[in-house]
């Protein structure tokens, strides 16, 4: 049951609202509406800033500050929706660079919409008509006008067809299932207002003909075409299509059947063929093949790719289910076959093509095409030998009858194509690893790929091999479990009959075991198909080159690849491993996430690197060199960009088969780290176990920028940790000073003063035997900070003016000057610090350094606070909260944001105050940073008011 302090209904078949109870919600304005509306249609999926802010302005003129501006509608609904509540337990959830609405199920129009509309298709497809006319009737009485209603621009407008496509379809499932039921006269009433309403729509005639006809109306059905076919001359010189006039022609004839082929006409298991004789004498019936194997009894979930399946396959024709091994391909493909098999009462066959299947050879397309035609009743000896001919007599056989196929594990599309039916009057369903994208392109078939299982779906399915009370006895232990089971249902089956086996075992026991046992251990199974042999069946189909590249890419030290990363893992150039990649990609080893970014299943992961493990060490220990210095490299053109005065150090060079990825600009920097900074410390964990002491350090120097800049003091310090023990055992006294003082550094920024002290004398030591100047001025004016941290001004002073000596670098000068400005507004000496900071910002100003220049704003802003000069505070404020935000420095923006809120309110702009405050507190909470609550408190009494 849902929190009663969060809204408990949405809707967006209408206008866009939602209620606490029976109180209605105050939503705001129609941009925080489109937020709003933007994430409600997802259904709990992410939407991203970018998509956020395409949903309120669109292709219009997008302002600088539209990111910004975005997070505050969020927050603005995170206190109407969620009022009291953290952001952290908001129905808005932070995911990534973006949000979801995490609603409960049952809580949105939209997804009630859409299940009664799946389980109305369900039961039609079962017979069940008056419960599908229920259904449907239910969910059209959701809408209240206009989809989105109110919400401006493009992004509302493309929904808003989307959504009116899904109700037109609802309506005619809802008419044609009242025709099935007999009711003709009420039905010709209902469509003669929809025609009204969508008169180009020959859906909607058709059906509107049929119930005319059926009414003994036969005239009037007559002009229903007639109008139709003058309305599409005059406006759009066309005639209407060819399924409209049929039915013309059958009125005219006076031979409309009383029931067109539906889910109504057939009846389930009757074994005979409709129209080839007497269900009553079997000596003058055909039998009809009825080959489906059984539909899981437990089948659960998949709602969102039955809904898609059911949409896509709403006419006959091909459709391609794909989707990694073990991911439930042939239960999704079997359940939707019975979904569908009232359609087609001429018959439904099956065969498994053995295309992955362990120690056999996939079959023949010609002994394919035997199996299919002996199951209808030809005789062997009249079966052609040639695969041609039997892929005619096939054919033949299957025009004008309604069969559905189910292809079940297919090779590729060259063993499927002579299976196909000539004529569109039968559906077929092919499941494979390989997506078969020829068949897409030359045969016109839909495709649809399955992935591991949603979160509550994967919770549904265990429960519905275990029992709703076991579970929930143990929820903790249940999620570890699908998490160590990565969603995938395969493996959550097996893991579910370990359990089944075992009664007297607890669930937080099999997870332990899970967490305890190596790579795919825990998922064997006596009979074969654990996942570790289901996972070889595609490895084996692979060529010996795309073998060795899922080998190399399995262990490397990335979540997931872009195509310059796959290529120096393997040493080849981009071009041959794009090819090798699609290898991959086509049998579902690897998934595409976005484009040109690869990522593997956890589980797949681990099958390849117990392959990696099994094979030649060299060819290991090579791609992990490769790996080191592609990542590296990439990152140091990361960094020039994110910091272009920064001084670069001595890199080991770039190998001659490695490739750099190309980082366009400073946001693509910053993404690219955002991404990735989490794999630096495992690259320099695998670089000291492999003795490549040289990697840890200089990637340090490569993520310090960004580590600084976003905040993460804790990871940078770990980083510079492991950097310093790499330069010890190198024996490196530069490198010793260097990690010292980040670590130093750090430790300051993390409170840890003893620590700090230690790693900064130990630097200024080292700096200074060294004879560097420079680096021995950054380690005074470190020590500087940690004194002033101590609260022991007189020091810190001290320090900063000796560091201002010693500096002969621009950059390093100015923060030493600027550090000095801040020490003595800390003591509120306002008036010493404005000459100082100018100083400051003229040098970062002259050496082009954007980011000292907005430290310099800020601090500037703070002298002129304290000197009561507040107009000229908030504009130095403004101009280093814009420059933070421009270069990704979000801790910094916060921090300024907040200087800035008090500076207006001093000029009694409360509005303004109240609008930082609240950016600067969603930031916070965004990074979940050391100091957010302590700032925190500088900012909820103000946005209580």
């Amino acid at each position: 049951m849902a929190d009663d302090r969060t809204a408990s209904w949405f809707t967006v078949l209408g206008p866009v609202r939602a209620w606490q109870g029976e109180t209605e919600l105050r939503l705001g304005s129609p941009q925080q509406r489109a937020v709003l509306a933007a994430l409600l249609v997802r259904e709990g999926a992410q939407a991203t800033i970018g998509e956020l802010i395409d949903a309120v302005w669109g292709s219009g003129d997008i302002p600088e500050s539209a990111a910004q501006t975005v997070r505050t509608y969020v927050h603005r609904l995170r206190r109407v929706l969620d009022p009291g509540r953290p952001a952290a337990q908001s129905v808005i959830a932070s995911i990534g660079d973006g949000y979801a609405l995490t609603a409960a199920a049952g809580t949105l129009d939209l997804g009630v919409f859409k299940q009664h509309v799946a389980d109305a298709q369900a039961a039609a497809n079962f017979r069940d008509l008056g419960r599908a006319e229920r259904l449907l009737r239910e969910a059209l009485a959701l809408w209240h006008g206009t989809a989105l209603a109110g919400i401006p621009g493009e992004y509302a407008e493309t929904q808003r067809v989307y959504l009116g496509k899904l109700r037109l379809a609802a309506l005619e499932l809802l008419m044609t299932a009242q025709l099935e039921l007999g009711s003709a006269t009420e039905a010709a009433a209902e469509l003669a207002t929809i025609t009204a309403e969508h008169p180009y729509d020959e859906r909607f005639r058709e059906l509107h003909m049929t119930a005319l006809y059926r009414s003994g109306r036969q005239a009037e059905a007559l002009a229903v075409y007639q109008d139709c076919q003058k309305l599409l001359a005059n406006e759009l010189g066309i005639d209407p299509g060819p399924a409209l006039q049929e039915l013309h022609e059958q009125v005219l004839r006076g031979e409309v059947p009383p029931a067109q082929h539906s889910a109504a006409t057939a009846r389930p298991g009757s074994g005979f063929r409709a129209g080839a004789g007497s269900p009553d004498d079997p000596s003058t019936a055909r039998p009809v093949p009825a080959q489906l194997p059984a539909d899981h009894r437990g089948f659960s979930g998949r709602k969102t790719e039955l809904l898609a399946a059911v949409q896509k396959l709403d006419r006959a024709g091909v459709a391609v289910i794909t989707g990694m091994a073990g991911v439930g391909k042939t239960t999704f493909a079997v359940h939707l076959a019975h979904r569908f098999a009232g359609r087609y009462p001429d018959g439904q066959l099956y065969l498994d093509l053995r295309g992955f299947a362990s120690g056999a050879e996939p079959v023949a397309p010609e002994d394919a095409l035997r199996s299919l035609l002996e199951a209808l009743d030809v005789p062997a000896e009249t079966i052609p030998r040639d695969l041609a001919g039997r892929a005619a007599m096939f054919r033949t056989l299957l025009s004008g009858r309604r069969i559905l196929l189910l292809l079940d594990n297919a090779k590729n599309a060259e063993q499927v194509r002579p299976l196909l039916p000539g004529e569109a009057t039968s559906l077929v369903l092919i499941t494979s690893r390989d997506r078969l994208t020829s068949l897409l392109v030359t045969d016109d078939a839909d495709l649809i790929t399955l992935d591991v299982l949603e979160p509550a779906e994967a919770r549904t399915f265990l429960v519905g091999k275990l029992g709703a009370r076991r579970v929930g006895a143990e929820p903790e232990a249940a999620e570890e479990i699908l998490r160590r089971c990565g969603r995938l249902p395969l493996a959550i089956s097996l893991v579910a009959a370990r359990a089944i086996v075992n009664p007297g075992f607890s669930l937080a026991a099999i997870a332990a075991e899970l967490s305890h046992r190596d790579g795919l251990d825990a998922f064997e199974d006596l009979d074969g198909a654990d996942v570790r042999s289901v996972f070889s069946w595609s490895y084996n189909a692979l060529s010996p080159d795309s073998a060795r590249l899922f080998r190399v890419m399995c262990p490397a030290p990335w979540p997931r690849y872009d195509l310059t990363g796959a290529a120096s893992l393997a040493g080849l150039p981009v071009s041959e491993t794009r090819r090798l990649i699609a290898e991959l990609s086509r049998v579902n080893l690897i998934t595409e996430e976005r484009p040109g970014e690869f990522a593997f299943h956890d589980l797949v992961r681990a099958y390849g690197v117990e392959k990696a493990a099994a094979g030649d060490p060299q060819e290991r220990h090579d791609a992990l060199v490769r790996a080191l210095n592609h990542t590296l490299y990439t990152a140091r053109a990361a960094v020039v960009l994110l910091n272009p005065t920064r001084r670069t150090i001595p890199l080991v060079p770039l190998r001659d088969d490695v490739t750099v990825r190309p980082i366009k600009d400073r946001a693509a920097a910053w993404a690219w780290f955002a991404a990735e900074s989490p794999m630096i410390g495992t690259c320099q964990r695998l670089a000291a176990e492999a003795g490549l002491d040289v990697y840890v350090g200089q990637l340090a120097w490569t993520v310090n920028t960004y580590l600084l800049r976003s905040g993460q003091w804790a990871e940078m310090l770990s980083v510079y940790e492991r950097a310093l023990a790499a330069a010890t055992r190198l024996g490196d006294d530069y490198l010793i000073a260097t990690a010292s003082m980040v670590a130093g550094k750090t430790e300051t920024w993390l409170h840890q003063y003893d620590a700090a002290d230690q790693h900064l004398t130990r630097a200024i030591a080292g700096f200074h035997a060294a004879g560097r100047t420079t680096e021995e001025a950054n380690a005074v004016d470190s020590l500087g900070n940690l004194r002033s941290f101590q609260g022991r001004s007189a020091e810190a002073i001290e320090q900063f003016q000796k560091a201002v000596k010693l500096s002969s670098d621009v950059s390093s000068r100015a923060s030493a000057l600027n550090n000095l400005a801040n020490e003595y507004n800390t003591t509120g000496d306002y008036s010493v610090a404005v000459p100082i900071c100018l100083q400051a910002v003229e040098l970062w100003d002259g050496a082009g350094d954007q980011h000292g220049l907005a430290n310099g704003w800020d601090t500037l802003g703070t002298s002129h606070r304290g000197l009561g000069h507040y107009a000229e505070a908030a504009g130095c404020y403004r101009q280093a909260f814009e420059a933070f935000r421009e270069l990704g420095n979000r801790y910094n923006e916060a921090r300024t944001l907040i200087n800035y809120a008090a500076a207006v309110e001093a000029l009694d702009d409360g509005q303004a105050a109240l609008e930082a405050r609240a950016s600067a507190a969603e930031i916070l909470r965004d990074l979940d940073h050391p100091d957010a609550v302590r700032l925190a408190g500088q900012l909820e009494p103000t946005l209580s008011r």
